[in-house]
């Protein structure tokens, strides 16, 4: 906590110490930044090293995590409420759920922004300097993200007609290479395994 109760963890990173910190099947409950973790005085955003959340489970907080390392990953969370901060463009944020008014950020377009399941009542945000933002291949619900789902990014957004409609929907690409010399053809679609 850093000596500052309102966080559940700070990863600051300390100057040369790259190390990555890993963040994994923690419950976060009632905090008001479950996970921070800007720079601390001094340092550097590469000296955070790396932040990596995956399998936890953030309940009533303000914020699940503000993202600041470059290369952070939020994977299979799942956030009931809070807000998700994305700073910076080498993020990832795949495969979580986000559910019960929880609000994602984004003040730079991530790396990847997949797989992620959005309930009705949850939306996107963006800065007004962050780029476009590429928001294919989420689950909305079972259709296209509404127009509530989409936030005030709505304008910032692409690939909002490319949505998954069941939450274990994958995409996988197929690639057919033909004996008579035909150049190989790629063939990419979401579907679930069985479906096709």
């Amino acid at each position: 906590g850093c000596g500052d109760l309102t966080f559940g963890i700070f990863a600051g990173g300390v100057q040369g110490d790259e190390r990555p910190v890993i963040i994994s099947g923690c419950e976060f409950t009632n905090c008001r930044y479950a996970v921070g973790s800007e720079p601390m005085p001094g340092t550097t955003l590469s000296s955070l090293g790396g932040l990596n959340i995956s399998g936890c489970t953030f309940t009533g907080c303000g914020y699940a995590a503000i993202l600041y390392s470059d290369d952070a990953a939020f994977c299979g969370n799942v956030v009931f409420g809070g807000r998700l901060n994305v700073m910076h463009g080498g993020q990832s944020v795949t495969g979580n759920s986000f559910a019960e008014g929880s609000r994602v950020k984004f003040y730079d377009a991530p790396a990847l922004f997949s797989r992620n399941s959005i309930s009705a009542d949850s939306r996107l945000d963006a800065d007004e300097n962050a780029p476009v933002i590429d928001v294919s291949g989420n689950y909305w619900g079972g259709g296209a993200p509404s127009a509530s789902q989409l936030g005030n990014a709505a304008g910032k957004v692409e690939g909002a007609d490319d949505y998954y409609t069941s939450p274990s929907m994958k995409r996988y690409s197929l690639t057919i290479i033909y004996d008579n010399g035909t150049p190989p053809y790629v063939y990419e679609d979401i579907f679930e395994i069985g479906d096709r």
